[in-house]
């Protein structure tokens, strides 16, 4: 009786970690997706023939200058199934996109793309978030030219 105990005590232990793990690979897959979409979405605004300096799905601001900023340059809110929200309330998911420093005008922009969630834990935007359970780091430059 006391070896079925341990081996079932054992068998519940390891479906509570298999079960958090599962939750922890959902939420990296969705955070991954909400990155490979602000990528797209800031590619997609380069080179367009209207000379937009925003990309056309987010608004994110296109970087013009060689500086960067110390906060956020854009803070955007997504629901679970990825749907962009105004409100905080409504998201799951905040995105964090900065552009760093560039050695001229014509290099390309270093970008950085955080992705946290719960949102709710840092529903400040334009600051970079300090609370939160998991995240997701993008590290890339764009190329404007």
């Amino acid at each position: 009786m006391g070896i079925c105990s341990f081996c079932l005590i054992s068998i519940f232990g390891l479906l509570v970690v298999g079960m958090k793990t599962n939750t922890d690979t959902v939420e990296q897959s969705v955070a991954a997706g909400l990155a490979r979409a602000v990528v797209a979405d800031l590619w997609s605004g380069i080179g367009n023939t209207s000379a937009s300096t925003r990309s056309p799905l987010y608004k994110i601001a296109l970087p013009s200058g060689t500086t960067a900023s110390a906060q956020p340059d854009k803070t955007l809110f997504f629901a679970e199934d990825g749907t962009l929200k105004a409100n905080v309330n409504q998201a799951r998911y905040r995105v964090d996109v900065s552009f760093g420093e560039r050695p001229s005008a014509s290099a390309p922009a270093p970008m950085s793309i955080l992705v946290t969630w719960p949102a709710s834990a840092n529903p400040t935007a334009g600051q970079w978030p300090s609370r939160h359970v998991g995240n997701f780091q993008v590290l890339t430059a764009l190329s404007l030219y």
